[in-house]
């Protein structure tokens, strides 16, 4: 049903599931929020299907693996519900669910949505302590968010971090940071950026 996306027969077996003596599980859930991913799929309904897990998990003490879990945190930023990321996340904790490289990509971009740069960056240091390996994409939204905002000053926190702990960055990421300072009108950082790549590329 959900490769062929069709989301109306997706709910109805999931009721049908619901309303029999089988309880749905981990694998049922993961199906189902991949479905909320990929079909376009009404916010009440899924609302719907986040109280189920809620249900599943506080009267069932159903255990979740990290794929469903992952999967809810993206739904929670995609679909603007982030009034319950943190319950969903320090679940996931409780349940001792090793966080990943898609966990942490997910919460830096719902930090950046809410714009609290304190949280950012005790997250990066966080990242960084535990050498868990965050995509370019991901440096890039972050820096690109700042950059877009004007708030260069944070971007270039984030992007000293990375520099001295000799994370290796695309071109991307210097171009974001050199768009940026020209954006303030500020030149000189510009320069500095532009040269630090170019200086870093011939070492």
């Amino acid at each position: 049903i959900v490769k062929n996306f069709k989301s109306n027969d997706l709910m109805f077996f999931f009721d049908c599931l619901k309303k029999s003596e089988v309880c749905p599980d981990s694998f049922t859930y993961s199906i189902i929020l991949n479905g909320a991913k990929t079909m376009k799929i009404e916010l009440p309904v899924i609302k719907e299907i986040l109280e189920d897990v809620k249900k599943a998990i506080k009267e069932n003490n159903q255990k979740i693996d990290e794929v469903v879990f992952n999967s809810i945190l993206e739904i929670l930023f995609s679909y603007d519900l982030l009034d319950q990321f943190d319950f969903f996340h320090s679940e996931m904790k409780r349940q001792n669910i090793p966080e990943s490289s898609y966990t942490f990509s997910v919460i830096l971009k719902k930090l950046s949505k809410l714009e609290d740069f304190d949280k950012i960056n005790s997250l990066f240091d966080e990242i960084l302590e535990k050498k868990v390996v965050i995509s370019d994409f991901n440096y890039g939204f972050i820096l690109d968010y700042f950059a877009k905002s004007g708030r260069m000053n944070n971007a270039m926190a984030i992007y000293k971090k990375l520099r001295k702990n000799s994370i290796e960055l695309s071109s991307i990421i210097f171009t974001t940071m050199i768009k940026g300072f020209i954006n303030i009108e500020d030149y000189k950082s510009a320069l500095e950026v532009f040269n630090d790549k170019i200086g870093r590329a011939h070492v």
